[in-house]
């Protein structure tokens, strides 16, 4: 079964700042965490769930990575990573094929209060109900 096995950063050829990056096997997800996000991931069947949180912008998004999409972004490991050797890489990032997102926010983040639900049941009652 995959599981996340390390984090860090990796710089994405072309962005101005490094971004924030999970192994998932051998492969590196950028999940689009922003600064005052907070993130919450884990491996569910054949995909890397993301949950984002930003309470100040009163947004939250959820992410549903396919864990066998393939890279696409030229990246490489900038730091934080534990156990994963510095490497050029092709990460998976929101945009590629195949993943899925829902955005929250304004209304929708108000009057559901989907601020206030955990990660695992804002994904099943909110974001991604079906699964």
């Amino acid at each position: 079964m995959a599981k996340i096995i390390d984090t860090g950063k990796v710089w994405i050829k072309g962005n101005a700042k490094p971004d924030y990056a999970l192994r998932v096997d051998k492969n590196i997800f950028v999940p689009g965490k922003e600064a005052d996000d907070e993130i919450n991931c884990w491996v569910e069947g054949e995909f890397l769930c993301v949950d984002l949180l930003d309470r100040h912008r009163e947004r939250r998004v959820a992410r549903k990575f396919p864990l066998k999409a393939e890279g696409t972004a030229p990246a490489t490991l900038f730091s934080g990573f534990a156990k994963t050797k510095h490497a050029d890489v092709l990460a998976v990032c929101p945009h590629t094929a195949g993943v899925e997102e829902h955005v929250f926010q304004g209304e929708d983040y108000n009057s559901s209060r989907i601020y206030e639900l955990d990660c695992r049941d804002f994904w099943k009652q909110k974001a991604f109900p079906e699964n």
